[in-house]
């Protein structure tokens, strides 16, 4: 769970206003770094490409934080952190970053606060995010090259794709519902019963408290990132 502090106040626009342009710019970003639109993409290599620090730190209360300082914009992850979780995390930094928001950090809570209010720059930042680590071609191509389908193909095959894409499984089922509306809400609901321990042990065929990654022949446009 995120929530932000400081920033500037947004133009009032619809949220399906706000994703489209978030959008826009997240695909822009990726054709200026060079980056194709039907591939997964390295974060952090795009992150520096244009100019920003990225630095993981050990810091409990924290999911991620935009610095709009001097000699740079950095951007700070944390470090403890799963790797679908910080990828995210630095894509949304990278999001504040294109709309020009001044300082935010993103705190962590391991529980849901009980009431937040709507932040346009935040769900701005979580759709960038989104759209910038899974584009429609680029999950729309990772499905059908492995032919599976994502309205009826087992949650671990869904695992596996959030794998490629260095997402977490639940932000993949989230955005192929909500983002990209290529499965159904029911579908969805059913796929996040499904929880990644349970998936990495019937991959593995026992218990696994460390991440796993299928490297398959059609894994292209990123390398694997390992801690």
């Amino acid at each position: 769970m995120r929530h932000a502090s400081q920033g500037h106040q947004q133009v009032r626009l619809s949220r399906s206003q706000i994703a489209q342009r978030a959008m826009r710019a997240a695909l822009d970003l990726r054709r200026a770094g060079g980056y194709s639109l039907s591939e997964a993409l390295p974060v952090y290599d795009l992150a520096q490409r244009h100019g920003l620090e990225v630095r993981f730190v050990d810091i409990a209360s924290l999911e991620g934080m935009y610095l709009k300082a001097s000699p740079g914009p950095t951007i700070l992850v944390a470090a403890d952190r799963p790797p679908g979780r910080q990828a995210y995390n630095c894509a949304h930094e990278i999001g504040h970053h294109v709309a020009e928001d001044g300082t935010r950090i993103d705190q962590y809570f391991d529980r849901e606060p009980t009431s937040i209010p709507f932040d346009p720059s935040e769900f701005a930042a979580d759709a960038f995010a989104g759209f910038l680590l899974m584009p429609k071609m680029a999950v729309s191509r990772a499905f059908a090259v492995r032919s599976l389908d994502p309205r009826s193909c087992p949650a671990e095959a869904i695992y596996n794709v959030s794998g490629y894409f260095g997402v977490g499984y639940t932000a993949l089922v989230n955005h192929l519902a909500h983002g990209l509306r290529m499965i159904e809400s029911s579908r969805a609901d059913a796929l996040l019963k499904a929880k990644p321990k349970d998936l990495r042990a019937a991959l593995n065929g026992a218990p696994l408290e460390t991440d796993l990654f299928v490297v398959d022949g059609h894994w292209t446009g990123r390398p694997v990132d390992l801690q």
